[in-house]
């Protein structure tokens, strides 16, 4: 949780319970880790089907001389 946690702003609402999503659920680490972890093992799991690779080489050159940042976890 501490890696995702890291270099992520993360984010979690209830929409049924929470349309408008005003109650960030990832605030609370302790009550809601482990559905955190699980949601984000399924979108771990989505994006490996349907990207691939998640290492970015389906992005266009960097012809504008954007900063890269790569992150080790």
């Amino acid at each position: 949780m501490e890696a995702i946690l890291a270099v992520n702003d993360v984010e979690m609402y209830d929409l049924e319970a929470d349309p408008y999503e005003m109650k960030n659920l990832a605030v609370d680490v302790k009550e809601n880790g482990d559905l955190m972890l699980a949601m984000n093992q399924k979108l771990t799991a989505t994006i490996e089907l349907e990207v691939g690779s998640d290492e970015g080489e389906f992005l266009p050159d960097n012809k504008n001389g954007w900063a890269v940042t790569n992150i080790d976890p």
